[in-house]
């Protein structure tokens, strides 16, 4: 998931304000300007916010130091709920761009500074634990994210795609394809670009695991083809380097008997 805790806010014409300099590419205008409000109205949790605008310009960087610097200043003031706030922000980044080790601790980390843990939490870090191998884990914390998700919440779409990835490990591929094509049309009528293309990553993965490489290719175009519309390259890239490797691997399916 991208990060997307929003605190309360300053009026909407500020945050209009603030958007038209970061679209403008006046980054440190910007940052300025947010740092200036938050310092004044000794609510530190507004650079959250700016961080999260930042994220979703591909200025990650950035997003990270406001993060940091949240971090930073709520322990010192031993505001634990918006310190937890940055964590899961930052959790939330490196999840993204696959460095399940640091999302995990971070992760990890939001949950300490919690006086509870929601479904949202134990969801991703089933990912995280999916991501490390760890298939029991993984399907103990969806099992707990599924039962406390309301039946209204957003979180559906995510586990549906969690069940899909969960439901190739425990070896029924076809199942996982069925709940990964449900997470990937609700992903898509939401217009959340990033997380079909991940659903569809995911899938190549099973047909993959089928032996269906052409099935896999058209799943790895078209996830790149969403990764390029939501304007994230790192996942534009890793999307061509499995339709590389999965080039190799129809090569040898060719070639080899025992694939055929």
């Amino acid at each position: 998931m991208s990060p997307s805790f929003l605190p309360a806010e300053p009026s909407q014409d500020f945050w209009d304000a603030v958007e038209d300099l970061l679209d403008a590419g006046r980054w440190t205008d910007a940052a300025v300007t947010v740092r200036a409000v938050a310092q004044q109205s000794a609510r530190v949790e507004w650079r959250l916010t700016l961080g999260t605008l930042l994220y979703e310009r591909g200025q990650r960087h950035l997003a990270v130091r406001e993060w940091t610097d949240v971090i930073e200043a709520a322990q010192a003031n031993g505001d634990w709920p918006v310190s937890a706030a940055a964590h899961h922000n930052l959790a939330a980044m490196y999840r993204d761009i696959g460095d399940y080790r640091l999302a995990r601790m971070f992760q990890q980390r939001a949950l300490s500074l919690q006086a509870d843990c929601g479904s949202e939490e134990l969801l991703q870090l089933s990912n995280d634990a999916l991501a490390a191998g760890r298939w029991e884990l993984a399907e103990s914390l969806y099992q707990s994210a599924a039962q406390l998700a309301e039946e209204d919440s957003p979180l559906l779409t995510d586990l549906m795609a969690t069940r899909g990835i969960l439901a190739g490990f425990e070896g029924e591929p076809q199942a996982g394809l069925r709940w990964l094509q449900q997470a990937y049309h609700e992903h898509v009528d939401a217009d959340n670009r990033l997380h079909a293309g991940k659903d569809l990553l995911n899938a190549a993965a099973l047909f993959e695991q089928l032996h269906r490489f052409g099935w896999a290719r058209i799943c790895l175009e078209l996830a790149r083809e969403h990764f390029d519309a939501a304007g994230d390259l790192n996942w534009v890239q890793t999307a061509s380097q499995s339709l590389a490797r999965l080039e190799g691997l129809r090569r040898v399916a060719e070639f080899d008997p025992t694939w055929n």
